[in-house]
């Protein structure tokens, strides 16, 4: 395994704290998780920002204004690195997010292609230069960040994103190199020579090293059964699935591993598995601090393995893809969806046209994964479905789609792609692009930024739908079923998710109004339905939007606050309920401590003007923010802002003051002001 570094490291401040409050909840990837990027020079990028952050209550500080995007829907390498991605990286590090960042969101008005000819005339292989042509998405040009940076060309390759599920054989491929891959290699050597002991002892040897890989655990329980070493053999089973394996259905089927699940040893850990099919991997949470093998195993973020960035558009704001308004309703939708759980169909599309026969050979593994969960499947053999009823997830594959009359409807949450050539090429008004199935309702849709000679690698696995009924987020079902999503640009709400099973405890915050301390308590609520919340699996503490604290559930938790924490803070509890999918909601509240007030108060409104009074006893200076962007500064205790929307953008307008006393921040109240 090659070692290659994250964003950052975990970076956990002093505890914080404060007075009781009411929650509310947010669930799966969470906004907390969400690193929103706003072209500051676009009053269109600031609108489409304004909105999005309010929907998805996404923390100030994960607000990244950048100045000097060049326009048009192109962009050079250079200028992507130092103008866009060098920053967003430098931002997150510096504010402390890159423990809890894992999507990275760019609104409207950006770049939807990077020339990348200096990557590509590294390739050596003429096939491959062939069909990897010079240009990539903005989106995918950020998930391969870390070779992006490097000036590694290996994201070109087919099967460039570890983290995007394949065949479940894949699961027991050799995930090393060098001389650790040489001990994987003769642990099967000796499993082919009827030597499974040796191979037993190998194969704990490197689980024992490398604890995430939960399938050479399984392997070494199979290898030590193999060798009637039972006692080894429950023991490393066990701890496999503690470690994460999930698939029930494979062991079951193992004639060596089936007899041990009954064992007290194992059976305490097997309930933490499901019955997924053993078709193809079973889809995964992303974590941007974890690094990815060969296998698809993620490892410890220092441990080795490759780290990405899940990205996406939030809108294509042009004359061939969405208007503002358009823009606007599609997130508008996509934030009612989560956790709805509809029971509509998934379609597939199968015609003579070679943007169908490509993904075709897929359809069955998705079909038999929806089936087993009961959800009703159509393939239909027309350009697009003709039967009437709701549809949460259609792949198609056309160059020109007619969406005008269609008889079925797209539900809330929807996701639904095209596989063609031009279906992110704005540029051009050929083809239908993929805002037209925005448009058509679905929440998340994706296209290719130039011609992908209708290669599978380069578009979503049919399987992607089967991945999105299990609850992953929108923007984790693309890039878990993308093998080579360079070409890829992915457009909507990244954090939508309808099937995500939560957690369904309550939570409280508490303080007793003068001391110091914060007291969260969390109870299990009884009687919940099963098939739409699950078990706390683990704790996170956020303040100020940063992630302060993770670890197992408790009943109660004390949080003792720095002296240097002065006025609002913004708690954020989030509960993790699935070791697998790392399904998230969040528990969130603003608390004001007990000490000199920041008062903010809007003393006149017009629809473009704003004027806010500011004021703080005894402070040198005050101040006015908008998405962690100072609006204005005072030297007095006092003092009045005008906001304007020609500058700031239409939809909701966070404003947040802060007052400067005795060389102290002091954050006062938000001012929410919609329009």
């Amino acid at each position: 395994m090659v070692s290659v570094p994250t964003i950052a490291g975990r970076m956990f401040a002093g505890w914080l704290g404060l007075a009781m409050v009411t929650s509310t909840l947010h669930a799966g990837i969470t906004g907390d998780n969400v690193i929103v990027v706003v072209n500051s020079d676009s009053v269109t990028s600031r609108t489409i920002a304004n909105h999005y952050v309010e929907l998805r209550s996404i923390p100030s500080s994960n607000v990244v204004m950048l100045q000097g995007v060049p326009t048009g829907l192109k962009i050079s390498l250079d200028d992507f690195k130092s103008k866009i991605l060098t920053p967003i990286l430098s931002a997150v590090n510096s504010r402390g997010l890159a423990a809890q960042a894992r999507v990275i969101a760019y609104s409207a008005d950006f770049p939807t292609s990077v020339d990348i000819a200096p990557h590509q005339a590294m390739l050596t292989d003429p096939m491959q230069k062939k069909y990897q042509t010079p240009i990539a998405s903005i989106n995918s040009a950020t998930f391969f960040y870390r070779l992006i940076l490097a000036d590694d060309a290996s994201y070109l390759s087919w099967y460039s994103n570890l983290y995007a599920r394949s065949k479940f054989e894949r699961y027991f491929i050799n995930p090393f190199a060098g001389e650790k891959g040489q001990r994987f290699h003769s642990a099967k050597l000796s499993l082919a020579a009827g030597q499974p002991a040796a191979a037993a002892q190998t194969l704990r040897d490197l689980f024992t090293e490398f604890p995430t890989l939960a399938s050479i655990g399984v392997m070494a329980a199979e290898a030590f059964a193999k060798a009637d070493h039972d006692d080894n053999a429950k023991q490393m089973l066990a701890a496999a699935i503690r470690s994460g394996w999930a698939s029930r259905n494979y062991l079951n089927d193992s004639e060596y591993l089936a007899p041990l699940l009954d064992h007290p040893i194992v059976a305490a850990e097997a309930s933490r598995t499901r019955d997924f099919p053993t078709m193809a991997q079973y889809p995964i949470g992303f974590s941007s601090t974890k690094g990815w093998t060969s296998s698809g195993d993620p490892v410890a973020h220092d441990a080795g393995g490759m780290p990405y960035l899940l990205s996406c558009s939030l809108a294509v704001i042009h004359e061939t893809g969405s208007t503002l308004d358009q823009a606007i309703a599609v997130l508008q939708r996509a934030a009612t969806a989560d956790r709805t759980f509809p029971q509509a169909d998934l379609r597939f599309a199968k015609t003579s046209d070679v943007r169908t026969t490509t993904r075709f050979p897929g359809i069955a593994d998705a079909l038999v994964w929806l089936g087993n969960r009961n959800f009703k499947t159509e393939v239909f053999t027309t350009p697009i479905s003709q039967t009437p009823g709701e549809c949460v997830g259609m792949q198609l594959g056309s160059a020109t789609l007619d969406l005008s009359s269609t008889k079925f409807k797209f539900v809330p949450g929807a996701i639904a792609e095209n596989l063609t050539s031009l279906g992110a090429a704005f540029e051009t008004p050929q083809q239908s692009k993929l805002t037209a199935l925005l448009h058509a309702g679905v929440a998340m849709s994706s296209g290719a930024v130039a011609e992908p000679y209708s290669l599978q690698p380069k578009f979503p696995l049919p399987v992607m739908y089967a991945y999105y009924i299990e609850g992953v987020s929108a923007i984790e079902a693309f890039y878990l079923s993308t093998t080579s999503p360079y070409q890829l640009l992915i457009v909507g709400d990244p954090v939508t998710q309808p099937y995500a099973k939560v957690s369904g405890d309550l939570v409280r915050i508490k303080t007793d109004g003068t001391a110091r301390q914060l007291k969260i308590s969390r109870q299990v609520l009884p009687g919940l339905d099963p098939a739409k919340y699950q078990s706390t699996h683990g704790m996170e503490i956020h303040l100020n939007g940063r992630l302060v604290a993770e670890f197992p559930p408790q009943a109660t938790v004390n949080v003792n606050l720095p002296e240097g924490l002065r006025g609002v803070v913004d708690v954020r509890v989030v509960l993790v309920s699935d070791p697998i999918l790392e399904s998230r909601i969040t528990h969130d509240a603003r608390i004001e401590l007990p000490e000199t007030a920041v008062q903010a108060t809007i003393t006149t409104q017009s629809p473009r003007e704003i004027t806010v009074q500011v004021s703080c006893d005894d402070a040198e200076q005050v101040e006015l923010y908008h998405h962690g962007e100072r609006i204005g500064h005072s030297n007095a205790n006092a003092a009045t802002f005008e906001v304007s929307r020609d500058k700031y953008g239409d939809g909701p307008l966070r404003l947040e003051a802060v007052a400067i006393q005795n060389g102290m921040p002091i954050r006062g109240q938000r001012l929410v002001v919609s329009y």
